[in-house]
């Protein structure tokens, strides 16, 4: 639900329900914190007819701190975490990159995720995939995703897309979004992404994984994806072992989570390059052309 479209009575009954439910307790560093329990939360939301998410940035606009993101606290204010709970990002494949940046952006506490994915759990996603298992196998990746994320966050808002990408849709399935999380398995995919998200405005954050390698970087203020992948160029990667993808996907969210915070990060115009079988990790410059 849209905050503005709460009723200010509606308003006030939240946060008289939220100052009776708070708990005190303290921050990782020991300093005192109210906190609230999902469960608490959720009562709150079925009583006033909101959402949890809704609860959950009004707590945090109250200072309450939702017990699911105390050990978020100490490197995040309340302030920095309320603005992640404000914002919308969209993930682009939900497989072995996007299914683990999903869980970590969850469990971080993002406010708004599209995942898009066209895409059906085969058997062979199972060595690397962190949503496939037995019992997903033959469903939407799309689909699984949003049901996994709502286990994990309940408060996270997850619009699933089981689309495949193209010049047609990008535009309508990243309106609205304020970052986008590039998961993608092919450069096609990729370059229709980038192209749409760098016309609206929305800074695009590359990432691959294959094999012991992986790469990522920032594409937004003039740089294209072109410039990662030149014209002419092709890559085939058939093996992708399952600790590959997982180490890019952290990286991928620590990247995200500066973006969302106007924090300066230093993947903005630089590929960097990671050999996990080497245990090198190299920086290269590039230049929009």
């Amino acid at each position: 639900m849209d905050m503005d479209m709460i009723s200010p009575p509606t308003l006030r009954k939240i946060s008289a329900l939220l100052t009776a439910a708070a708990e005190n307790t303290k921050m990782p560093s020991g300093e005192p914190l109210a906190v609230i329990t999902i469960a608490a939360a959720q009562e709150i939301a079925t009583a006033t007819k909101v959402t949890l998410g809704d609860v959950y940035r009004l707590a945090l606009a109250a200072g309450i701190c939702p017990l699911s993101y105390l050990r978020n606290l100490g490197v995040l204010s309340i302030a920095e975490q309320m603005l992640l709970a404000n914002s919308h990002i969209a993930i682009i494949g939900a497989g072995g990159l996007g299914g683990s940046s999903l869980t970590i952006l969850s469990r971080l506490g993002i406010g708004t995720i599209t995942i898009i994915d066209g895409d059906e759990f085969a058997e062979s996603n199972l060595n690397r995939q962190l949503l496939c298992t037995k019992t997903t196998l033959g469903k939407s990746k799309a689909e699984v995703a949003a049901d996994t994320a709502a286990k994990i966050n309940p408060a996270v808002a997850v619009i699933p897309q089981a689309f495949t990408i193209t010049e047609e849709n990008a535009e309508a399935l990243l309106t609205g979004t304020d970052l986008v999380i590039d998961a993608l398995d092919n450069i096609t995919a990729r370059r229709v992404t980038a192209a749409a998200a760098q016309k609206m405005g929305i800074p695009f954050l590359h990432g691959a994984a294959a094999g012991f390698v992986g790469q990522l970087a920032i594409v937004q203020e003039g740089v294209k994806i072109e410039d990662i992948y030149p014209e002419g160029i092709s890559i085939s990667a058939t093996s992708v072992l399952p600790f590959t993808p997982l180490f890019v996907a952290s990286l991928q969210a620590a990247a995200a989570l500066k973006i969302l915070l106007g924090k300066e990060s230093g993947l903005s115009g630089v590929l960097t390059h990671i050999d996990l079988q080497g245990e090198r990790c190299k920086r290269l410059h590039y230049h929009a052309t």
